[in-house]
């Protein structure tokens, strides 16, 4: 930011008693300009979706970085399906999108993922899902190594993704990405929720995750594992209830988003609990 003070305006030995604004710090006036020559032509709301689409794709940026960068700081380049996406749901050339990056990627760094609504949403359908891009992606809780006798200490990038299926409370079913890293120093696998280690699962201490594993390809929301329990304890709801009410009244499915009936799914998890 920069904050406007005044100083008397001298031509030659003859000190001209007019003020004129200046800035504190002149040195940074060139980064300003550049900054406000790249921004030149981009909308409020393009902005402001510009650095919503990527503060939700951190970890998605992150992976594809070689294991040498530090994760707290902002890599300088974006991977190709990304620039592609935002280039498309922004609604701008692609040539833009890692000028934009370099001047804006301090700032989404820092920012917290976006709660996308349903217009953001509809981008990743359009534009994400056939550049293997999702809203939703699950990773587990750290890029590191955990094990405390490990001498691995640079990000874990040996990864392999598969695709998911998350039964949520406000957003109904949506297609996601589970992502497990593996570590190859300590032969450690890293899943969303749980890691595996000498063929033991082992589930992490003072972690909740906000999505469980329910099966193979299927995650349920902690906040819809809540609703189910209380309608269970309070109002005697059965499974087979719960899953015929979520499926008419919180789903929010269509009929393109899939290829399979998740639902059904759904539906004989709860009938086995």
């Amino acid at each position: 930011m920069y904050s406007v003070v005044y100083r008397p305006v001298v031509s030659g030995n003859k000190r001209n008693e007019g003020l004129r604004p200046s800035t504190s710090n002149e040195s940074d006036a060139p980064c300003l300009r550049s900054t406000m020559i790249q921004l030149a032509g981009l909308s409020v709301p393009q902005l402001a979706l510009f650095t919503r689409l990527l503060s939700g794709l951190k970890n998605d940026i992150l992976l594809v970085q070689p294991a040498r960068l530090s994760a707290e700081k902002a890599p300088a380049a974006l991977p190709p399906s990304i620039v592609e996406f935002i280039s498309r749901a922004v609604g701008i050339h692609q040539e833009r999108v890692p000028v934009l990056w370099k001047e804006l990627k301090s700032e989404v760094w820092a920012m917290e993922p976006a709660v996308l609504g349903e217009s953001e949403e509809e981008l990743f359908r359009k534009y994400g899902w056939k550049l293997g891009l999702t809203s939703l992606t699950l990773y587990p809780p750290s890029p590191f190594c955990l094990n405390s006798a490990c001498s691995h200490r640079t990000t874990l990038k040996d990864c392999k993704t598969r695709q998911a299926v998350v039964y949520t409370v406000d957003k109904g079913v949506m297609p996601a990405h589970a992502i497990r890293l593996h570590c190859p120093s300590c032969n450690t696998t890293y899943f969303p929720d749980y890691f595996v280690h000498s063929a033991m699962r082992t589930y992490y201490a003072d972690y909740m995750p906000d999505y469980i594993q329910i099966g193979t390809h299927q995650f349920i929301e902690k906040k819809l594992v809540s609703l189910w329990t209380s309608l269970l304890l309070v109002a005697w709801v059965s499974a087979s209830n719960f899953s015929r009410v979520y499926d008419m009244a919180l789903s929010g499915q269509k009929e393109h988003d899939f290829a399979f009936k998740s639902i059904g799914a759904l539906r004989r998890v709860f009938e086995t609990r």
